[in-house]
């Protein structure tokens, strides 16, 4: 949807008003235009490092001259061509100066640009693009940088964003010369399409290896040529040109990418004058950068009023505003984020500080980018608010008074979704029947016998690693990770985001009791190679935006034998990752989420809930979690049963009644919210039987009642600040979600096609 019209006042009548001096239309107008504004200089300049910059001179000018625009119904073209004159201003700057004092472009000092701002991996992120659609993405690094502006442009017009005479207006040329312009850009960058897919084929054509022997592996339009000319007299690489979809076509319908936090911040840290209120003043220290230099000329042009009294003036009003309507509303989708709130936070409402949290809308809990942020109501300095500028950081789900505090109002996130995902176990037949948000899949293995497997040629014969399944050396993670990207509903991409049940522990030592599991972790030779495994898992993980839940009952029987406090050699096993944790099995859990936040610096780590005396027991176990090191994790797992109630009655497993009453869940779900608001994190409920009470009760169509209970209660689910659903069979025998009748797939249908229910 356009901004042209919003909340039924038009574009037009804002303009004349903010000339007038009403200030709260331009409140509106710069709230509304930012996120517009910050694609369009973010696509050009593709990650240099002073994007943030030339956003903000753009609306600090638009601010100034607002008053000279004779045509209020041109504002949207009038403020694009004010980016694209900042963005040319920058440019001739940049080249006046030795190359490596600007850091321009992929070409010249790629280190030199903060990796956090690259559009192009933001957009691939935040869109959670997939097949051609990423293709196309990669394919804009190829062009030329004069070809960056008009690309930046045809985006957000192919986008519905802007339409041809505004693209026209915005590079001052008439709209035939634009058309002519645009259809020479996109034969260059079909162009550059062709060349990724060449590129990124295994195997790779044999002769383009060759021609690319000479090459440094940076796109560069020079290389792109070469690449081009092989590409289309090659006979095995023909195919990369076909069933090119056409670029616009792929386009069509991408939303903007979110604005980050640090550059809204940065509005708000530095355009108010030291006489602003104190509401806005705590604000201020709650959003505390790191990497604040990086920002510096513009700041300063900001708090010395470089435009003119008139800017230096509006800019201190405007600046609380945008925080409030722009980082609220603009929120990252991926990069970590749990939980972050998208709606206006009320009027004069205080802003959280650290030790002090506020509403789920603060700036402070939002995180987008290169910038990241941290909330919480413990003491620790570990949980205090943070602002991190760093791309890998990690940004923390909301404080215990952050999820209480969000109200119906609010709309807040977890993985990149704002109502509560569906997800299925990943080991059964592709499903593309329903929209589900996720897929799990088990890691059950021993660790791998020698650190010398995870560079070994091929896996050791016999071995039952893991890492030795789907072609070897951890072959399983991109194996998995690429089968939930590309996943469909409806013959259209649906990726899903991968959740991964580490389950290594037990492993440790052979037919180990669960107290000998414990002490396992007390020896440095096992602990050792325990922790080299998953080390080694997260670096196949990589940068994918993938959920990690970490040893399900492990805690639950350290909490058997102790408590948080039983030793664990820590140190030892892992010096360089983990030197500065407790030897203790609480130093243990929060070595694992460190060591995710590290080596996967988009995944996210949940503990598992394993306090089976909950009953009566809750605020035990919660105080057992937080001394775990959960508020420093990103959400917690919770489990129903392993197994269908069916399946658990018959006399041969016990006769056991697993069928769960009204009774049974509202307990149960008071028990997981009194574990998310101690930790201020989301709960996960994992392998969930998917049986039903139409089955007939023989092996994989057993009876349960969980899977319609909790569609037919997903508001008790979601105020439980339940984020996620995952179904999937926890036993042999049990029925799955081919043998089910369809219930599972209709019932997400179902769901989806209700728009969802909010996250809480």
């Amino acid at each position: 949807m356009r901004v042209v019209e919003r909340d039924g006042r038009a574009d037009r009548d804002l303009v004349v008003a903010a000339q007038g001096g009403d200030r709260q239309a331009l409140d509106e107008l710069m709230a509304a235009y930012l996120p517009l504004v910050y694609n369009v200089v973010g696509r050009a300049l593709d990650g240099h490092v002073d994007v943030d910059d030339v956003v903000q001179e753009t609306l600090m000018r638009a601010v100034d001259r607002i008053g000279d625009l004779r045509d209020p119904t041109a504002f949207r073209a009038w403020v694009v061509a004010i980016a694209v004159r900042q963005v040319r201003d920058r440019w001739r700057r940049d080249q006046m100066q030795p190359p490596a004092a600007h850091g321009w472009g992929l070409e010249h000092a790629p280190d030199s640009a903060d990796p956090g701002a690259d559009f192009v991996d933001l957009t691939i992120l935040q869109l959670e693009l997939s097949g051609q659609r990423r293709e196309t993405a990669l394919a804009t690094r190829w062009l030329e940088e004069g070809d960056r502006e008009l690309l930046a442009l045809w985006w957000l017009e192919a986008a519905g964003e802007l339409d041809r005479a505004e693209l026209a207006g915005a590079l001052g040329i008439e709209p035939g010369h634009a058309a002519v312009r645009v259809q020479r850009l996109k034969a260059r960058l079909e162009a550059a399409r062709a060349v990724v897919r060449a590129l990124g084929a295994a195997p790779r054509c044999a002769e383009l290896s060759m021609v690319a022997a000479r090459w440094d592996g940076r796109a560069a339009p020079s290389w792109r040529k070469q690449f081009a000319r092989h590409v289309r007299e090659c006979v095995a690489c023909a195919a990369c040109w076909q069933e090119l979809v056409p670029a616009e076509r792929l386009l069509v319908g991408s939303a903007l990418v979110p604005v980050p936090a640090l550059l809204a911040a940065t509005w708000l840290r530095h355009a108010l004058p030291s006489t602003a209120p104190s509401a806005q003043a705590a604000a201020t220290k709650g959003v505390a950068a790191k990497g604040v230099a990086a920002k510096g000329r513009a700041a300063n042009r900001l708090r010395h009023g470089s435009h003119g009294g008139k800017s230096g003036g509006l800019a201190a009003h405007v600046s609380a505003k945008l925080v409030a309507a722009v980082v609220a509303a603009a929120v990252a989708v991926g990069a970590g984020v749990v939980y972050a709130a998208t709606s206006h936070q009320p009027q004069g409402s205080p802003s959280a500080t650290a030790g002090a949290p506020g509403p789920v809308g603060d700036a402070s809990a939002v995180a987008s980018g290169s910038a990241s942020a941290s909330v919480s109501a413990s003491a620790s300095p570990s949980a205090s608010a943070s602002v991190s500028a760093s791309a890998s950081a990690k940004a923390a789900a909301p404080s215990a008074s952050s999820l209480a505090a969000a109200g119906a109002g609010s709309k807040i996130r977890f993985m990149g979704k704002s109502t509560v995902m569906i997800g299925r176990i990943s080991n059964d037949k592709p499903s593309v029947a329903a929209p589900f948000d996720a897929q799990y899949q088990y890691v059950v293995s021993p660790p791998a016998p020698s650190s010398s497997v995870y560079t070994a040629k091929s896996c050791p014969n016999g071995t039952n690693w893991w890492g030795c399944v789907w072609g070897g050396r951890g072959g399983l993670i991109p194996h998995m990770q690429a089968r939930a990207a590309q996943a469909t509903y409806k013959g259209q991409p649906y990726p899903q985001t991968m959740m991964w049940s580490w389950f290594v522990l037990p492993h440790l030592t052979p037919n180990a009791t669960w107290q000998d599991e414990v002490k396992a972790v007390n020896r440095v030779d096992l602990l050792t190679r325990y922790l080299n495994d998953y080390r080694f898992f997260l670096q196949k993980i990589g940068t994918s935006h993938d959920m990690i839940d970490l040893e399900a009952d492990f805690w639950g029987f350290a909490r058997g034998i102790g408590d948080g406090k039983v030793p664990a050699q820590v140190t030892a096993a892992a010096p360089n990752d983990c030197g500065n944790q407790a030897n203790t099995v609480a130093g243990l859990a929060r070595c694992l989420v460190s060591m995710t936040h590290k080596y996967a610096p988009n995944a996210t780590a949940g503990l598992h809930l394993t306090c089976w005396d909950w009953p009566g027991n809750e605020q035990k176990c919660a105080k057992y979690y937080v001394a775990l090191g959960a508020k420093n994790a990103d959400f917690l797992v919770g489990e129903v049963e392993a197994v269908d109630a069916g399946l658990n009655a018959l006399p041969e497993n016990g006769g056991h009644n697993t069928f769960w009453s009204d009774k049974k869940w509202t307990a149960q779900l008071a028990y997981w919210k009194t574990m998310a608001e101690a930790t201020g994190k989301p709960i996960v409920v994992w392998q969930i039987p998917v049986g039903n009470m139409r089955q007939n009760n023989t092996p994989y169509h057993y009876q349960d009642d969980k899977v319609d209970w909790l569609f037919s209660h997903m508001d008790k689910v979601a105020s439980a600040h339940v984020a996620a659903l995952m179904f999937g069979q926890g036993s042999d025998k049990s029925t799955t979600i081919e043998t089910d009748g369809g219930n599972l797939f209709r019932k997400t249908i179902a769901y989806r096609n209700s728009g969802g229910v909010a996250l809480k």
